[in-house]
């Protein structure tokens, strides 16, 4: 049984409790009560994994009090086109950001958590902080509430100090061909050379291969985000290579 059909039948709602548990069961529209379903240890890091992150999409989106159509097709392309989700696991998110964007649980709590799943893995940190700046500039204005949250994140996940306001001040284009930008997604310096760049990016690439989130244990459907992550690791490399032909 796959790890959508568990959570349909019931059970890890109930073992993993708290408010994962209770998220996971507005999930599917219904309250868990079979707790003698046995549930694998990968499953549960999954499924708290999902659950994190798409409350955390919800808090950001509901922090200056209201979603607005932006904000909503933001979190819907990001279902539909980076994850790729459809049937249960879309109509799971879907519920999951309904509720989540009216709970009581604090924002910080969710990014705690998903921090902790992921141990602050610096590539995955920058996947999710990038995806909550995205959505926060959905409506072309970053709201205060938004900072925070993007402030919190950097911090919570161990990002260097800084990541933030490079992104609120950069100029972005979908495939970040601006420069610093560029240094800043390979974390190198100008002042390195061709080589050290080069051996840098087969880094990131070794780091940000689907293998290697797959054996995280983190869900497969996350898949298709790390491969946009890798497209984003190719175009800054032949960035700096081009910026350094010219």
């Amino acid at each position: 049984m796959g790890i959508w059909g568990k959570v349909v039948c019931g059970g890890i709602g109930a073992v993993i409790g708290g408010p994962i548990g209770a998220l996971i069961g507005v999930g599917v529209g219904h309250i868990f009560v079979d707790t003698k379903v046995r549930v694998k240890n990968e499953d549960k890091i999954r499924l708290s994994f999902f659950v994190c992150f798409f409350a955390c999409l919800a808090k950001v989106a509901k922090a200056d009090g209201v979603i607005t159509k932006d904000e909503v097709d933001c979190i819907k392309s990001i279902i539909d086109n980076d994850l790729q989700l459809d049937g249960e696991a879309k109509k799971f998110a879907l519920n999951i950001v309904k509720k989540a964007k009216d709970d009581e649980v604090d924002v910080t709590e969710y990014i705690k958590q998903l921090a902790g799943i992921i141990r602050c893995d610096r590539d995955m940190s920058m996947a999710f902080i990038i995806a909550f700046h995205r959505l926060a500039m959905a409506d072309n204005f970053l709201h205060e509430k938004e900072k925070e949250i993007l402030y919190f994140s950097e911090k919570t996940f161990r990002l260097p100090h800084g990541t933030i306001d490079n992104m609120v001040n950069a100029v972005y284009s979908n495939k970040f061909i601006d420069l610093k930008s560029a240094y800043d997604i390979l974390e190198v310096s100008a002042g390195m050379s061709d080589q050290e760049i080069k051996k840098q990016y087969r880094k990131k690439c070794m780091e940000f291969h689907p293998d290697r989130i797959v054996s995280r244990g983190l869900p497969e459907e996350f898949v298709a985000f790390s491969n946009d992550q890798m497209i984003k690791i190719h175009d800054a490399y032949k960035s700096i290579r081009n910026a350094r032909r010219s």
